[in-house]
């Protein structure tokens, strides 16, 4: 392809649930004397670079604790929805202010628990943890964006299972290479 995209990331460019942040470095074709020590460093830039969450799994993975706050309610934004959900608003030339968020409130505690199940970790292996910086309720309520639109957003564990399979279709699984470098427990407060 004339922009070094694989075949397979241009499917899966064109599939609902697309690419997930980060993905972009590990869709380029290798070179073609690249062995399978570049093709694990690519795999792990994709699972280094992507966020908050796929941290988390990997250290989840590797056995170690991670703390979220229970206390902390938010509402999980699967990006692709979101901009898919923006891109329509401005193309029916919406004009106001509107929460573009999932369509559901959920703890932090709880949406931690549901990404270790969802990336068959051991849910036992996140705990509360303080509030920390954080307000309380960072959550946003989307119901005009969803009745302009006529739908709501993609709940979180919806979200969580798209970005799985983004992840197993583009690098071949949903497992970290090597669990990266870490403390012995991640807490997630203040990182979205």
């Amino acid at each position: 392809e004339p922009d070094g995209l694989t075949p397979r990331a241009h499917a899966a460019l064109r599939e609902p649930g697309g690419l997930i942040p980060g993905a972009h470095a590990a869709l380029r074709e290798p070179p073609p004397d690249v062995d399978d020590a570049a093709a694990a460093a690519r795999a792990r830039h994709v699972w280094e670079r992507s966020g908050p969450a796929l941290r988390t799994v990997a250290l989840l993975r590797a056995g170690r604790i991670a703390v979220a706050p229970a206390g902390v309610r938010r509402t999980p934004t699967y990006a692709r929805d979101f901009a898919q959900r923006l891109c329509e608003l401005l193309a029916q030339e919406c004009d106001g202010v509107f929460n573009m968020a999932g369509p559901t409130i959920i703890g932090r505690l709880a949406q931690t628990r549901m990404l270790a199940r969802t990336f068959d970790c051991e849910p036992d292996l996140v705990r509360d943890g303080p509030l920390g910086p954080l307000p309380p309720n960072t959550a946003l309520c989307d119901r005009r964006a969803s009745f302009v639109l006529g739908r709501p957003g993609v709940d979180p564990f919806g979200g969580l299972r798209l970005m799985r399979g983004q992840l197993e279709r583009l690098l071949g699984s949903a497992s970290p290479p090597s669990a990266p470098r870490t403390p012995e427990v991640l807490p997630l407060v203040g990182q979205s």
